[in-house]
């Protein structure tokens, strides 16, 4: 079920993020403006993608996908493979086992300064 003050919310939002970035010409746009959308059974997702009415299908990840592109921004229709495919064993392959190793972990400590200038 569709939350109807969510979904109109999130267009008006879209609307006002267009009208924000066209007056800004010079600021660097999003990499990668896509819009993800996740259905949980099959029957969810056959009715999301009427809704859609069409588009390019994929298989990536794990997951089936039916993509619809607005110039370079996509919408996204996804569902896992589990959830619509039967995984078959095909055959087998040996892999050799991988010697055990030290690896460094890093983490991240950025200056406080660094969060007051970007507010």
């Amino acid at each position: 079920m569709v939350d109807q003050k969510k979904h109109d919310e999130l267009v008006k939002g879209l609307r006002d993020l267009a009208d924000w970035l066209e007056a800004r010409p010079s600021l660097r746009t999003p990499c990668v403006p896509e819009f993800n959308v996740f259905a949980y059974s099959r029957e969810d997702f056959n009715e999301q993608l009427r809704l859609m009415g069409s588009g390019e299908k994929d298989q990536v990840g794990g997951y089936l996908t039916v993509e619809k592109a607005f110039g370079p921004v996509v919408f996204a229709l996804n569902i896992s493979q589990n959830e619509v495919c039967t995984r078959t064993q095909v055959g087998v392959r040996e892999v050799e086992a991988q010697k055990a190793r030290t690896v460094p972990i890093y983490e991240w400590e950025c200056p406080e300064s660094f969060m007051k200038e970007a507010s």
